[in-house]
């Protein structure tokens, strides 16, 4: 009973494997491709004190990580959606699970290509000598870079700007939209300063 002399159940398994990979090779080719792309951006912006190499590993390592996430919280609103509707909570779970993917790489591949968007942009007014009158705007900050100040005394250290980022969206001063090559999209508000929206928004889009 606990053999398959045949070979049968296994030669089954790959092709199902097989049958997944046939049906959803697009969401998985868009996520890994918003995953190396953020890591690569990452790498290319890191600055001095961090190799690229070094910066590419990490910030990979940090989007699969947050991608893993997303999947998760994707199987679990689809599994919740499902039993509701009275199906089974695994139905459909690999359409969901490449959906899921899908997002989580466009979520955090997308906030650390945004990172390096937003650095450039601080390196920009900082030469024009702007930094200060632009890190406070309500719409696209670069406030992670704090200011010419600190910037100065972190290129002197030779540290890189290996977590570096903005404001997407300031709604007050306490309250505001944030990305960064770490924390990925996140909120900042009510006290919490990284409230991890970015994988639950991901995770969602993928479940229903």
């Amino acid at each position: 009973m606990n053999t398959d002399p045949t070979g049968e159940s296994w030669s089954s398994f790959w092709s199902s494997i097989g049958n997944w990979f046939s049906e959803h090779w697009v969401e998985i080719v868009v996520g890994t491709a918003f995953i190396l792309g953020g890591a690569a951006v990452t790498a290319l912006t890191c600055g001095t004190g961090t190799s690229a190499w070094a910066a590419f590993g990490s910030a990979l390592l940090s989007s699969v990580i947050q991608t893993g996430a997303s999947v998760a919280v994707g199987v679990g609103v689809n599994g919740i959606s499902n039993v509701i509707s009275g199906s089974g909570f695994f139905e459909n779970i690999g359409d969901t699970v490449a959906s899921s993917y899908m997002w989580g790489g466009i979520f955090s591949g997308g906030a650390q290509v945004l990172s390096g968007g937003f650095k450039a942009y601080a390196t920009a007014v900082n030469k024009l000598g702007k930094l200060d009158a632009v890190k406070c705007s309500p719409l696209f900050s670069p406030d992670r870079l704090k200011n010419v100040t600190e910037i100065a005394k972190i290129a002197k250290k030779g540290q890189s700007f290996y977590d570096y980022g903005g404001t997407i969206l300031r709604i007050t001063k306490n309250i505001h939209l944030d990305v960064s090559t770490k924390s990925f999209l996140h909120l900042a508000a009510f006290g919490f300063n990284h409230i991890p929206v970015g994988f639950i928004l991901a995770g969602v889009f993928g479940g229903c």
